[in-house]
Parts: structure tokens; sequence; C-alpha cells
């Protein structure tokens, strides 16, 4: 067979393929029967054609992100990923938001292809920008700003990261939501990347909004926030007596953050057994909090009496907590009992 003939014949084939679908309604509807067949390949080929016969841009991006998919089920992730960053090039900024956003679902969390992540959070982050500048309601702004955030917190770039966050305090249409979203945001940002005084600061802040434009969750969320920060900078006492205010600003039945058991157990582990009864006596105090909240203190308190080998008293406290039948009827106390 000499090469003119094969490339006709080929030609042919492709064209009777492409007869057989009339439009790209016809074509993915026939990729959706190869997938429920498990047969990818030709679920692949069918997008293929879906795409040369989609009318506008909507139906084609649809496509190219269904493609995508089949091939990562047809264990072709590389392939998936390298073909969107391909189609992502010709197109205008919502198709490139579109595509890159999809690279980054495609690769998820898998390790082998960061450099990949990388470039498509690079080449995201002016896109979401420019959104951004674009953008007129205040809600907008803020979804926009922590998109974009996220991708340049996503390359380890935190000075843009805040910038962003700094932007979308400073428009003019702000909302006492929005302000505090944007502090409370640039506050674990800063926090992530170990700039603790300004974190500190931030998160102060962010209480001062909270505080004067109080919300239903947006107060305990403040203190939260500024108690992750005490402890990320071992200022423990600071910590936990954040932490209980977050708790006592929470609506009822009160929870107190999980970073509260963290630190709890971090100072038995260093030693300070005495201060972590203290705070659990304090932490069972609060008003209103939860029943499995409370079994947990106790919990936290038994391994403090156990860290002082003092098995006796461990036991006692939970015989007290046992005997109590009204509040044990409220949660499942034994499984919570490890001494």
């Amino acid at each position: 067979m000499n090469k003119t003939f094969a490339i006709s014949l080929a030609l042919a084939f492709a064209f009777s393929a492409l007869a057989a679908y009339p439009d790209a309604a016809a074509a993915r509807k026939a990729a959706s029967e190869f997938t429920a067949k498990k047969q990818y390949a030709e679920a692949v080929a069918a997008y293929d054609e879906a795409i040369a016969l989609a009318k506008g841009e909507k139906e084609l991006l649809d496509a190219v992100c269904a493609r995508a998919d089949m091939l990562v089920r047809d264990e072709r992730k590389a392939q998936a990923i390298d073909d969107l960053f391909s189609r992502a090039e010709g197109l205008g900024r919502d198709g490139k938001l579109r595509l890159l956003s999809k690279v980054l679902k495609v690769i998820r969390i898998d390790n082998g292809f960061q450099k990949q992540a990388k470039r498509a959070n690079a080449e995201l982050a002016p896109l979401y920008g420019e959104c951004f500048a674009n953008a007129v309601s205040a809600k907008d702004k803020q979804r926009l700003a922590f998109a974009q955030a996220r991708c340049y917190d996503a390359i380890g770039d935190v000075t843009n990261a805040v910038a962003c966050y700094q932007a979308l305090l400073a428009i003019t249409n702000g909302t006492p939501e929005t302000h505090f979203a944007a502090l409370n945001a640039e506050a674990g940002c800063l926090r992530k990347y170990r700039r603790f005084a300004e974190a500190l600061a931030v998160a102060s802040n962010a209480l001062a909004v909270a505080t004067a434009n109080p919300g239903p969750k947006n107060v305990a969320e403040a203190w939260d926030s500024l108690g992750a920060t005490f402890s990320a900078a071992k200022q423990w006492n600071d910590a936990l007596e954040a932490f209980v205010k977050g708790a006592e600003s929470a609506p009822a039945p009160r929870q107190i953050a999980g970073g509260a058991w963290e630190v709890v157990k971090t100072l038995v582990n260093s030693g300070r057994a005495e201060d972590a009864l203290a705070w659990g006596d304090r932490i069972r105090k609060i008003d209103g909090i939860a029943p499995a909240q409370i079994v947990r203190s106790y919990e936290f308190v038994g391994r403090a009496f156990r860290a002082q080998n003092r098995p006796a008293d461990a036991l006692a406290l939970f015989n007290r907590l046992l005997a109590d039948k009204d509040f044990v009827s409220k949660v499942d106390a034994a499984a919570f009992v490890k001494t």
C-alpha cells in the first residue's frame, strides 16, 4: 500500500466516522454510552468528534473537559493535562479560566504533576485578577480575590496572596462581611507562612470588625483565628484563652475549636499537666458547651493524670463522668474512655 493511498483511506474512514454523528449532541451521547461500557478510548474518540462539531464556545469547552475526564479514566492523565494546556492557549480569558481550572481538578493532589499545577496556578492568577477588576458586586469581588489568592498561595507567593486580600479590603462597595472575610483570610495566610507578628495584628483587626458587626458565627471565627495564630506562635495560654472566648461566642450547643485540644495535649506532653487540668476545668464551665465536648475535656484531663502517673485519679475522673446517668444518656461516653 503506497503512502498516498493510505492517507486517502484514512481520510475516508475519518469522514465516514464523522458522518455517523450529525451533531455534537449525538457525539456526546455516543461518548456517554461508551463510558457506561467502560470503553474509554472509544469515548475519547467520540468526544473528539463532539469538539469538531461543536457550535459555540460553551459546547466546545464542555466536550474538551469531558474528553479530559475520559483520558484520566483511560489512565492517560498526563495526556489530558497537556491537551488542556494546549487548547487553553488559543482561547479568551473565560475559556482559559475554564480549562486551566480543569487542569487543577485533573491533578488534584497527585504529586507527580506539581510542575503542571504550579504552571496552571501561575497562569490562572492574573486571569482572576482581571475578573476581579471588572467585577461589580462585593460578593463577586470577594470570590475572585479569594480565587486569585489561592493561586498565589499554591505557588508560594505570599506577597501577592496578601495583596489580593488587601485589594478586597480597598473596594469602594465593601461591606463588614467582606472586610471580615478579607482580614480573616489574610491572617490565615500570614500564619501559614509563619509571619506571626503580622498575622496577630491582622487577626486582631478581624476580631474588631467582627465585634463591631456581630454575625451568627463571625465573632467565634475571629477568636478561633486568633487562637490558631497564638498556637502557631507557641503562645499556649493566649491560644487557649482565645479558643475559649471563641466557644463562648458561638451559638449553643457550643463547640470549642479543635486547635484547643491540640494545645491541651501539647501542655500535657511538655510536662505542664497542671495547666492542662486547669484548662479542662475552664472548658467544662463554658455555658452551653456541647455534651461531647465535656466528655472530650475529661479525656484530655485523664491523659494529664496519667502523664503525672496518677492512674487512681484518672479512674476516679471517668467514674464520676459515667455515674452521671443523665449526662451519659446524651453521649456515648464509654467510647471516649481509654484509661
